[in-house]
Order: structure tokens, then C-alpha cells, then sequence
């Protein structure tokens, strides 16, 4: 079953921010971007609004990066809660005999 295209403007623009984030232009104007912040840092005198800009950046960034995939992580809880993701192919599946030592 081929899922269905959405139509929401989120998510075209949250896919759209993670495809572009993989190619190696993006990569050089990210390195790019980061220099320039590195070198504007005498001028603004390493204030805080200096650090808060890349902070900011980065996780506007990484937040519409990840949100595509999180969207649809956990299956939705049917008849019965216990049975939630019973056979769900990315959900990690842990031996009741394994004992962790610490």
C-alpha cells in the first residue's frame, strides 16, 4: 500500500527542509554560514544575541528535519492498549531473559 501524498503545508515544507539538508550544497552553505557567524563574533563582542542567532538556527533547523519521521513513529493505539505495536517492524524487540549489570 503506497501512502498517501499530504497535503498540509508543514509537512511538504518539513520533508522538503529534510531532503535539502542531505545535499552537499547545503552542507557547504551551512560550513559557510557558521564561518561567517564564527568571524562576526569580535564585532558583536561574543554577546549573547550572538550565540542565541546560531542556537536558534540550528534548532529551527534540526526540528524541521526530524518532524517528518516523528509524525508517524508510534502507531496509533487500537482495540486494545496492550496490543499497541505488537508486530510493528521498527519497534525494538528486547528478550525477557536479558539482564543489565551495572
Amino acid at each position: 500500500m503506497r501512502p498517501t501524498k499530504s497535503r498540509s503545508w508543514f509537512t511538504r515544507l518539513t520533508k522538503t527542509t529534510a531532503h535539502a539538508s542531505g545535499q552537499p550544497f547545503t552542507f557547504i552553505a551551512a560550513a559557510c554560514v557558521i564561518v561567517a557567524w564564527a568571524a562576526l563574533g569580535p564585532v558583536f563582542d561574543f554577546s549573547d544575541s550572538w550565540q542565541l542567532v546560531i542556537n536558534t538556527a540550528t534548532t529551527v533547523v534540526t526540528f524541521l528535519m526530524v518532524f517528518p519521521d516523528s509524525e508517524h513513529a508510534e502507531p496509533r493505539l487500537g482495540g486494545h492498549a496492550g496490543e499497541a505495536g505488537r508486530d510493528h517492524p521498527r519497534r525494538a524487540r528486547i528478550p525477557k531473559s536479558v539482564v543489565i549489570v551495572v
